[in-house]
């Protein structure tokens, strides 16, 4: 099996970064977040979830509390950095990663409103860089 790119792996990590704060915009991380990004990874990400995976506990070891926005915009521009990787099989997969972290409790609003962001702008980055 083929290795990772480092361009493949940075989309990896800002994906297990933006799930993080989308598990955290109540301000809690249950440990019910956790078990199903853990579980959403694996799934969707096969044997290179570990990678978002580890940006993910890395975060929430540091303890900090992350700005959503300012999260999003850095995810954006690494998607954008490393668009020439990115595939149509990524975005569903990502797109399915956060949507299951922010359905352990119900989707909120905000939760919503950010996956739903996040799918617009990915699949522009995409269509852009392929058309």
């Amino acid at each position: 099996m083929q290795e990772l790119t480092l361009e493949e792996r940075d989309i990896y990590r800002a994906i297990g970064e933006l799930a993080y704060v989308i598990a955290t915009v109540d301000n809690v991380l249950s440990k019910s977040e956790k078990v199903v990004f853990t579980e959403a990874v694996k799934e969707d990400l096969g044997r290179n979830s570990w990678l978002a995976l580890d940006r993910f506990e890395q975060l929430e070891n540091e303890q900090i509390d992350h700005n959503l926005d300012a999260t999003y915009n850095r995810v954006l521009f690494v998607i954008r950095k490393n668009k020439d990787v990115l595939t149509e099989d990524h975005i569903e997969k990502f797109i399915s990663v956060l949507e299951k972290v922010a359905g352990v409790s119900g989707v909120s609003e905000e939760e919503l409103a950010i996956i739903n962001q996040f799918q617009v702008d990915v699949k522009r980055i995409y269509k852009q860089n392929n058309s």
